[in-house]
């Protein structure tokens, strides 16, 4: 019985072992197969998700006095940032002509001085190695930026000879990786990283700011997790970081199905597989096995970009792996150019040391691109990459289409032959059947420059408007057929021979390789059309791809600031209409889709954003010499959708105002220097006649004013200093002997419009356009724009004229005054009236029972422009007793000295205080609005304050009549 029963349960054991490793083989799968055209096998494990045990990692770092400054410094970033990723303290030995111990968590503390002696660290290490209690594998990085500086050379011969020695009787692999810095000798290095019982990687850095890539490379290599394979008799070594390992193996398999083991660096983790043939490999393997095929000469060079060049496109490939293919394309193709200028250098003449130090490196990168490929467009791509795949992308766009409704495809089943794809022959209802992440394009011939991979937004000039509708897949896939059959040029001059030596550069390539749309046109770029909104929400969730191939030829180079760009591209889209009703439609749909960014887009309410377009249309971002398109399309965009002509109106004042502020500021304007600009302030404030003011008497108000019509004269002295409000009580000006400031007139239009100068900067040919969309039918309606306010005019041109740099507290409503000023003295222009009880209370009641706080404004800029005084306690003692919404709103302005973007006083550089309790100020306006205010006039001054009882001192100064020249910063209201 006992017998039995234990026969019973070593045979239960026995089946759930087996079961076991059947879970797990079918868990981990692996696939081979021929790598054509190449005589190679590309064998792909499934591999768990585990950390690499070998924390036995060991930097290298020259610090001899070669290395001071920025080599020193990048070295010290990359290695701190290596230990805030990481969070492991790895060991580093700095050297020069002694070893000093430390590591990446003290990087900071590396200092670079003395000379160089390799001996001194080759014997650290060899006795690093011969020292460990039990062998363990070991991965050390060294790099150097110079040559052996040791009096005797046969120090560093005997030191490497013991290190090699050293790890050929370790019985764990010992690897030495290399970096090379500057002027380094590639044969020295080259058999530095043959001194580990496995053979070491090399990078090559030519500037200090290259060293942190190689560093970074060497670090992502050293810390994967380290697989052994065994195929029959033969061992092959291989990393991963992502769950897959990929390698390419010299063999060519025959049979159906190869059984191999693979184990880690460390035998924690083993298993026995079996390896199905594959029939043939998709897209994404073959391209993955084409990166890791090495390349020795010119002609497997060529070989090499002519496979890629021509792998056919598989449709089969979800939207991730398509673009993963498209990354991995590039970063082959310009390897494999990189390959082919250092081959033209070598035949050009000798071959210089640094050439070949970037071919030996050079032939390491299809390793390191396993794990970490290089992007050229570095932390742009990358964040963009992370984000990409962070969105379910593909699940969003699977979605959109299974909830479209039979309605909806109905629409676009009535619409579908106006919008065909002339290249697959589908049309707008087959392409969106068939792939839920295609949209249909316009087909465009653009001029990129090299600056967009600095400057993402920088403008395309686009040359020409086709007719061709394009699907985006289509166009990816004829841009790359149409580079792979690119007829061969001449060699001269450095050229390959397939006009490779232009690839990659914008500015060679944008006639070089386009497609040919139904009207024989070139196209070289694509932009989305807006159709239908089932189409768009395709168009709005892809935004991030097109834009980015658009500006920068990579689908993962977005930048926020394209989408501003774009309505760059619009207006020269419009600029070159053709007037015909195709291109018509076809400028509504792509402004459908601008439409929407101007509106939802985060990328553009971030960088641009509505605050933007609403400070430049109010004229209060006068002192920025920015582009006046995107502003101009924005206002065009805002006023078709709402209808309401005078938002573009109002914009393109503030674009024509810009243009006149530009032609006065630019290096040769004739109003930049000299007399110049003061006779021509003169003019526009004072006129050509030489009159002066005395004293005079005015009227007091009388019952029969309308209190409205009262305070709309106090709202247009607040926006216009110039014009006279309706007086409230008797007062005579202090003015006497003086030049009055005219009010603006027609004269002030004509001076931009007849004078030589100015008149070429003004643009009135895009405005026009966009009017003539919108339906206006006037000759020139942009120039009557600019006529409709002669006092706007004026105050732009002074603003240009008089100050170089303008500074903050200048707002265009109060320059008239700021000018007059610089031009007759600062003398007070302040009303004179009689402080009697019963004026005062008439201006008090005024000021706070207007209905606006720009009327009210108006009656403090008038009677209490000292901001001082009887008159302006009463206002702030009537408004504490108040205490309503209104009054609350008018004191806070007061404070502020701001109602929007118009400040009430002069001066403000200095702030109000108001001579109340400041517990009673909290009271009315609030704890929070208290505070608020206080932080506003941070960094102002407050005039200093006197005895409570307003009786004056020695001086003659009091609270109400106070000494401006004595000032402190300010504090807070208490």
């Amino acid at each position: 019985t006992q017998s039995t029963w234990g026969d019973t349960l070593c045979l239960f054991f026995s089946v759930f072992i087996n079961l076991l490793l059947c879970c797990c083989v079918t868990l981990l799968m692996a696939r081979f197969s021929i790598v054509s055209p190449f005589p190679k096998t590309y064998l792909e494990v499934d591999v768990p998700s585990m950390n690499n045990s070998n924390g036995n990692i060991i930097c290298c770092v020259d610090t001899s006095g070669s290395m001071a400054g920025a080599p020193i410094d990048n070295v010290k970033a990359v290695l701190s940032d290596v230990y805030a990723n990481t969070q492991v303290d790895y060991p580093v030995y700095q050297y020069h002509t002694s070893v000093i111990k430390t590591s990446v968590s003290r990087a900071s503390g590396l200092v670079a001085s003395g000379g160089t002696a390799f001996a001194c660290v080759f014997d650290e290490i060899a006795k690093t190695i011969r020292s460990a209690k039990t062998p363990t594998a070991s991965t050390w990085i060294f790099m150097t930026d110079g040559e052996d500086m040791s009096a005797n050379p046969n120090n560093l011969r005997l030191s490497m000879e013991k290190l090699k020695l050293a790890a050929r009787a370790c019985s764990e692999p010992v690897t030495i990786h290399v970096i090379g810095f500057g002027s380094v000798k590639e044969d020295f290095l080259d058999s530095v990283r043959r001194l580990g019982n496995r053979e070491g990687l090399f990078r090559y850095a030519n500037q200090s700011t290259e060293l942190q890539n190689s560093f970074n490379d060497m670090f992502e290599y050293a810390a994967a997790q380290q697989y052994t394979i065994t195929i029959g008799s033969k061992t092959y070594v291989g990393c991963s970081n992502d769950g897959t390992l990929s390698l390419l193996l010299d063999e060519v398999f025959d049979e159906p199905i190869l059984e191999l083991s693979i184990s880690t660096q460390d035998k924690q983790w083993q298993q026995v597989l079996t390896a199905q043939l594959l029939s043939q490999l998709n897209g994404l393997q073959h391209i993955k096995a084409l990166n890791l095929l090495p390349v020795e000469d010119e002609p497997q060079v060529r070989e090499l970009l002519t496979a890629v060049r021509q792998m056919p496109t598989d449709s089969s490939l979800s939207f991730y792996q398509k673009m993963e293919v498209d990354q991995i394309r590039k970063e082959i193709e310009a390897r494999m150019l990189e390959y082919i200028a250092l081959f033209t250098e070598i035949k050009m003449s000798q071959v210089p040391e640094k050439v070949k130090l970037k071919l030996n490196a050079l032939r390491h990168d299809a390793t390191f691109s396993n794990l970490q490929r290089k992007k050229a467009l570095d932390l742009r791509v990358s964040k963009n990459v992370d984000y990409f795949k962070k969105t379910d992308i593909p699940g969003i766009l699977n979605g959109f289409r299974a909830e479209m409704t039979p309605e909806a495809w109905q629409e676009i089943r009535s619409i579908k032959d106006e919008w065909v794809d002339i290249y697959s022959g589908c049309d707008l209802e087959e392409v969106m059947r068939r792939s839920s992440d295609n949209i249909l394009c316009l087909g465009i011939l653009v001029r990129r420059c090299e600056q967009s991979k600095e400057s993402p937004d920088a403008k395309l000039i686009l040359e020409s408007v086709s007719n061709t509708i394009i699907s985006y897949d289509s166009f990816l896939e004829a841009m790359r057929r149409a580079k792979a059959n690119a007829p061969a040029a001449d060699n001269s001059n450095g050229n390959n021979g397939n006009g490779d030596s232009s690839y990659g550069q914008f500015e060679g390539i944008n006639e070089t390789y386009c497609l040919v749309g139904t009207g024989d046109e070139k196209i070289n770029a694509v932009i989305p059309l807006y159709i239908h909104k089932e189409h768009f929400k395709r168009v709005r969730i892809l935004e991030g791809l097109w834009l980015g191939h658009l500006y920068t030829l990579d689908s993962y180079g977005y930048d926020k600031s394209q989408e501003v760009a774009l309505l760059k591209l619009l207006a020269d889209m419009i600029k070159l209409d053709t007037h015909t009703s195709r291109y018509r439609q076809l400028v509504t749909e792509f402004e459908k889709v601008c439409q929407f960014i101007i509106n939802e887009s985060l990328g553009f309410q971030s960088f641009y954003g509505s605050t933007t377009f609403d400070s430049f249309i109010n004229n209060t971002f006068c002192r920025s010499h920015c582009d006046s398109t995107v502003p101009l399309i924005t206002g065009y965009l805002k006023a078709k959708e709402s209808g309401d002509i005078n938002i573009f109106n109002k914009t393109v004042q503030a674009v024509l105002l810009q243009d006149i502020r530009q032609a006065i500021k630019s290096a040769n304007s004739p109003y930049r220097k000299g007399q110049a600009p003061l006779d021509l302030c003169r003019s526009l404030l004072y006129g050509n006649e030489e009159r002066t003011v005395s004293v005079v008497e005015r009227p007091a108000l009388s019952s029969n004013h309308d209190p409205d019509y009262v305070e709309k004269s106090y709202i247009k002295y607040f926006r216009d200093e110039t014009s006279l409000p309706i007086p409230v009580v008797a007062e005579t000006s202090s003015v006497d002997s003086r030049l009055p400031i005219i009010p603006a007139d027609d004269d002030v239009i004509a001076l931009p419009l007849k004078d030589p100068y100015l008149s070429q900067h003004l643009s009135f040919d895009l405005p026009n356009q966009l009017f003539a969309l919108l339906g206006t039918l006037t000759s020139n309606p942009a120039e009557e724009v600019l006529r409709t306010d002669p006092s706007v005019v004026r105050q732009a041109l002074l603003m240009a004229l008089a100050f170089d740099d303008v500074p903050p507290h200048v707002q265009l409503s109060g320059v008239c005054d700021i000018v007059d000023r610089k031009l007759q003295g600062d003398v007070d222009i302040s009303v004179k009236f009689d402080e009697n009880p019963e004026n005062i209370k008439t201006i008090t009641y005024v000021a706070c029972n207007a209905k606006t706080v720009e009327g009210f404004a108006g009656v403090l800029k008038k009677y209490c422009a000292r901001r001082c005084g009887k008159v302006i306690d009463a206002i702030v003692r009537e408004l504490m007793t108040q205490r309503d919404a209104s009054s609350v709103e008018k004191l806070t302005a007061l404070l502020r000295n701001r109602v929007g973007h118009q400040v009430f006083f002069r001066n403000d550089e200095l702030c109000f205080c108001p001579l109340v309790p400041i517990a009673e100020l909290r009271e009315v306006i609030g704890d929070l609005h208290t505070i608020e205010q206080e932080n506003r006039q941070a960094n102002r001054r407050v005039v200093h304050r006197y005895r409570s009882s307003n009786k004056p001192n020695r001086h003659k100064y009091s609270n109400h009549n106070p000494n401006f020249n004595l000032t402190y910063p300010f504090q807070s209201y208490s």
